[in-house]
C-alpha cells in the first residue's frame, strides 16, 4: 500500500482526496465518460505510442495526444459557413469571408489561407466539412465544440478533448477523465497484448479500409503544432489479473471478425465498458471474500433478464443482485480500511498516527485531527471521505457504464436491474462464437465467462432461491430474440444452434 500511494503522490501531487480506491483498483473514471468517450481515450493513447512504434508498451508512462485544434475550429466552431457558402457573394469574397471568420475565432496564430489552394472551390470545401461533421461523433449533443470528435476511423482521425475556456486549450479531464488510459494499461498488461497489438496495428494505423477519411483530414489539417506536450498516464493498481486476459481475448475475437471495420467501434466499447466494471467487482468481491452461490465460490454473477411483460422472479432476482454488485466496492472498501486501520492500533501517539496515514492514504484534513482522542471516531471520520467519493465514482461507474453496454436498465421498472438488449446480445454471439454453437452449450459459456445466469441450471445455483419456472421461461425468451435476431438456426439433427454470421477471418 505505501509503495501505492508513494506513486500516485509523485504523479498526481495536486490530489487532496485519500487514495484508498485507487489504491484498490485505479485513477479514475468519471459519471460524464461514457462508454463512446472511453474507448475514444484509449485509441488516442495507441495512437500516441504507435506514433513511437511502442503500442502496448507497458513502460511508457506518458502519452503525446493531438490537439488539432486548427482542424478542430473549421469542422466544429464555424456554423457561419453555410451562410457564406450560400450568399450571393463572388467567390473570392467567399474565401475571404472564411479565413477572416475562422481568424477570429481563436486567439492562436493560425491563418486559413491555405484552404483556397486546396479546394478547387468554396463549394468543394463546403462538401468536404460537411462529408467530414456527419462522421462525427457527439453532433447532436450540447457538448462544446472541443468536446465533438471524428468517427475513428484510424489513428489519424483521433483527437482529445480539450477546455475551451482556456487560451492555450489545454486537455480536459472531464469526458477524457483517464478512464481510456486505465483500459489501455489494463490491455498492455494483458497476456496476448502483442496479438491484438497487430490486429489494432491492422485496423487503426495502416488500415485497408476508411482510408479516404484521413485524406479528407489532410486537406485541412496545416498546422504543425498539433500534439500536446507528454501527459502522464493514469494509474493502475494490478500489475496482471485474469480480468485483463480475458478482456484482451474478447477484443481480439472481435477484430477478428469478417465485420466492416466501421461496426467495430460499437462493439469494442461495449466490450470494454463491461470489462472495467467486471474488473471493479471482481477485485472488490477478491477483498471482501464473499459469495451469493451455494458453492461459496467467489465470482461475480449477473442475473440477465430478457424483457419480460411483467415482473416475476427473475426481475427481482436482476434487481437485487444489481444492488448487492453496486454496492460491493463500497463494502470492500470498507473492509481494506477497516484492516489497515487495525494495523495502527499499536501506535499511540497521535501525531505519529495521523502522519502516517496522511502518508499511506493520502488523508489530510483541515481540521484539527488532533482534537479527535477517540479512535473508532477517527477511523469513522476518514472512511466518511473516502465513501463520499467512492460513492459519487465507483457506483455511477457501474450505472454508466453498463448501461452503454447494454446491460442495464430500467425499462419497465424505477430501479436498475441487468436487462440485455439486442445490441449486447449481438456483441456476445460475435465474440464468444467462431461460426455456431449448440443453444445450451452458449447459455453455459456465458455463466462460465461471464457469470451470466439466464436460465434455471445456473440460477439454482445462488444462494438465494427464485423460480425454476420463471428462469426457464426467461431461457425461452432468449432462444426467440436470438431468432428474431438472425442469430439462432434448428437444423435437422433437432438441435438449435447460436450462430455467428460474419465468422473469422
Amino acid at each position: 500500500m505505501l509503495e501505492k500511494a508513494r506513486i500516485l503522490k509523485e504523479r498526481y501531487n495536486s490530489l487532496s482526496t485519500p487514495f484508498l480506491q485507487e489504491i484498490l483498483w485505479f485513477h479514475r473514471i468519471k459519471a460524464d465518460q461514457d462508454k463512446e468517450l472511453l474507448t475514444l481515450e484509449f485509441l488516442n493513447v495507441c495512437a500516441s505510442h504507435a506514433m513511437v512504434d511502442k503500442l502496448f508498451d507497458k513502460d511508457l508512462t506518458t502519452a503525446k495526444y493531438r490537439k488539432d485544434m486548427q482542424v478542430r475550429n473549421i469542422l466544429y466552431n464555424f456554423p457561419e459557413l453555410e451562410s457564406i457558402v450560400n450568399s450571393s457573394d463572388e467567390e473570392y469574397i467567399q474565401w475571404k469571408n472564411i479565413e477572416t471568420a475562422l481568424q477570429n475565432k481563436l486567439e492562436l496564430p493560425y491563418t486559413y489561407g491555405y484552404l483556397r489552394d486546396r479546394f478547387a472551390s468554396v463549394s468543394v470545401f463546403f462538401t468536404t466539412i460537411s462529408l467530414l461533421r456527419k462522421a462525427s461523433l457527439g453532433m447532436n449533443t450540447s457538448r462544446r465544440w472541443t468536446s465533438k470528435f471524428l468517427f475513428p476511423f484510424s489513428f489519424e482521425t483521433l483527437f482529445i478533448d480539450v477546455d475551451n475556456r482556456k487560451e492555450s486549450f489545454s486537455m480536459d479531464r472531464r469526458f477524457f477523465s483517464r478512464g481510456g488510459e486505465v483500459l489501455y494499461m489494463m490491455i498492455s498488461r494483458a497476456e496476448n497484448a502483442d496479438i491484438l497489438k497487430k490486429l489494432m496495428q491492422d485496423i487503426f494505423q495502416n488500415p485497408t479500409q476508411n482510408k479516404r477519411w484521413g485524406s479528407l483530414l489532410s486537406t485541412i489539417r496545416n498546422n504543425e503544432d498539433i500534439y500536446s506536450d507528454d501527459i502522464q498516464l493514469g494509474f493502475l493498481s494490478a500489475e496482471s489479473h485474469e480480468v485483463f486476459d480475458q478482456l484482451v481475448e474478447d477484443l481480439i475475437s472481435l477484430l477478428k471478425s469478417d465485420i466492416p471495420h466501421n461496426d467495430l467501434f460499437e462493439h469494442f466499447a461495449s466490450i470494454s465498458s463491461f470489462y472495467m466494471v467486471h474488473f471493479i467487482l471482481t477485485v472488490a468481491l477478491q477483498k471482501k471474500q464473499t459469495s451469493l452461490l451455494k458453492s461459496g465460490n467467489e465470482k461475480i454473477v449477473y442475473p440477465v433478464e430478457l424483457l419480460t411483460p411483467r415482473s416475476d422472479h427473475v426481475r427481482r432476482s436482476s434487481r437485487q443482485i444489481y444492488k448487492i454488485n453496486e454496492n460491493l466496492p463500497l463494502e470492500a472498501l470498507d473492509k481494506v480500511f477497516q484492516d489497515y486501520m487495525s494495523t495502527l492500533t499499536n501506535i499511540t501517539d497521535k501525531e505519529e498516527l495521523l502522519k502516517k496515514i496522511e502518508i499511506e492514504l493520502n488523508y489530510k484534513d483541515d481540521d484539527d485531527l488532533n482534537e479527535i482522542i477517540d479512535f473508532d471516531e477517527l477511523k469513522s471520520k476518514i472512511f466518511k471521505a473516502i465513501a463520499k467519493k467512492a460513492k459519487s465514482d465507483l457506483l455511477t461507474i457501474h450505472r454508466i457504464l453498463l448501461k452503454g453496454t447494454g446491460l442495464a436498465s430500467v425499462k419497465k421498472t424505477n430501479s436498475y436491474r441487468y436487462l440485455a438488449s439486442d445490441s449486447w446480445l449481438k456483441t456476445l454471439a460475435l465474440i464468444n462464437i467462431d461460426s455456431r454453437m449448440p443453444f445450451n452449450d452458449f447459455i453455459d459459456k456465458l455463466y462460465e465467462k461471464y457469470g451470466f445466469i439466464i436460465g434455471s441450471k445456473h440460477s439454482i445455483l445462488l444462494i438465494e432461491t427464485y423460480s425454476d419456472n420463471d428462469y426457464k421461461k426467461n431461457e425461452a425468451r432468449l432462444f426467440e430474440r436470438l431468432r428474431a435476431l438472425g442469430l439462432l438456426e434448428s437444423k435437422s439433427d433437432g438441435y438449435a444452434y447460436v450462430i455467428n454470421r460474419y465468422g473469422r477471418k
